[in-house]
């Protein structure tokens, strides 16, 4: 993965300064934890899926300091430039000989919704990095919006092409309508987190994703970086 020495890099850092404090881990039981990100998705180029930076928020319950139950709620935008199923339907309903000018680049958003039971490291031990690893089940849509489209077609007032002084095509302007589609998504991940207090801390994750939007096999991997807080529980 091309973004995989960022984050090597990232976890370096990190476990350097895990080392440099006294704080200890404060995932306990019966704890809520609530984090907020930015993302980097790493899309997957055989569906035509941009790489692009995002957002993801995350509501998990500790039952254990071992053991948590998490909601990640995530979403990313890039610009598709490619065919899809709507332009082509766009072009074959109005009978297009020719595109007149380039597919225009449009935005094309991943919305994902997610499940997952995360396992965390060391929470017996006096130390502020928690790692962990996480698996989940959820739902993702992906949306790619309308746009204008200028095509050339048969001019409809001499279809069959007799009269000379008729051009035999004309070219006009229709509309590609917005399509989505909905599906399973498995996520695997791997991180950690740096406690800075008692409840707050620094949280980051190398994460995969396997989905089959439009009818694609994707594969897609995403770092996300951001701050994480942990409250209640038994301390």
């Amino acid at each position: 993965m091309r973004k995989a020495p960022l984050f090597l890099l990232l976890i370096a850092t990190v476990t350097f300064v895990s080392f440099v404090s006294d704080v200890e881990a404060k995932n306990r039981d019966k704890s809520w934890e609530f984090g907020i990100f930015v993302t980097h998705l790493d899309g997957d180029r055989s569906a035509d899926i941009e790489n692009s930076m995002g957002a993801q928020v995350s509501f998990g319950f500790n039952f254990s300091a071992k053991i948590e139950l998490e909601l990640t709620l995530a979403q990313n935008r890039f610009e598709f430039e490619e065919f899809d199923r709507a332009t082509t339907n766009a072009l074959t309903d109005v009978g297009a000989l020719a595109i007149s000018e380039p597919l225009p680049a449009r935005d094309e958003t991943l919305n994902r919704a997610i499940f997952n039971i995360t396992g965390n490291f060391l929470t017996d031990r006096e130390t502020r990095m928690v790692p962990y690893v996480s698996g989940g089940l959820g739902v993702v849509q992906e949306t790619r919006d309308g746009f204008p489209l200028l095509v050339n077609i048969i001019n409809p007032a001499d279809p069959n092409g007799q009269d000379p002084n008729i051009p035999d095509r004309i070219d006009t302007q229709i509309e590609v309508n917005e399509t989505f589609d909905s599906s399973a998504v498995l996520t695997l991940a791997a991180g950690a987190r740096t406690f800075l207090t008692d409840n707050w801390g620094i949280r980051y994750e190398l994460r995969y994703f396997h989905h089959d939007s439009f009818g694609l096999n994707q594969d897609d991997y995403q770092i996300a970086v951001g701050a994480t807080w942990v409250v209640g529980g038994q301390k």
